[in-house]
């Protein structure tokens, strides 16, 4: 898939396409209720600047840090329905400048956002009760 495509959006119950994962022109790529249960080829993303992951199914944990480690110069990350250990992010992303996270009773990995210019956090308890924190610049160490 390294036919000069730009931006690139994949929605829908199914795994992830192998070839995308080493576009060389991917500057955004939004996946939404994508299943990944391992990667067959190197995650290498070195142009993407925008990721937005909603209703993602990573296996093993290990995965998602993974495809974040192919992100060389990500600055914006937008997470939606998303849970996983937070200590294995640590210094993933030095690239990151604004960070959208939405979470649904699961781990909020501040360490991963704690250098963005712009951070949103919604915790998404019920439709009608939820919790928004807007913060210009965040210093979480």
């Amino acid at each position: 898939m390294n036919r000069g495509i730009e931006n690139l959006n994949i929605s829908g119950d199914m795994k992830l396409p192998p070839s995308i994962l080493s576009c060389k022109t991917l500057k955004v790529l939004k996946l939404k209720g994508i299943i990944v249960n391992g990667f067959s080829h190197q995650v290498d993303f070195p142009v993407l600047k925008i990721l937005h992951l909603k209703r993602m199914i990573f296996e093993r944990h290990e995965l998602l840090v993974k495809l974040l480690s192919g992100c060389h110069i990500l600055e914006e990350l937008e997470t939606k329905y998303l849970g996983f250990p937070a200590e294995e992010f640590d210094g993933l992303l030095p690239s990151l400048v604004r960070a959208r996270i939405y979470c649904h009773d699961s781990i909020i990995p501040l360490h991963l956002v704690r250098n963005v210019e712009t951070l949103h956090m919604e915790q998404l308890r019920t439709i009608v009760a939820r919790v928004a924190i807007a913060v210009g610049v965040v210093d979480c160490s």
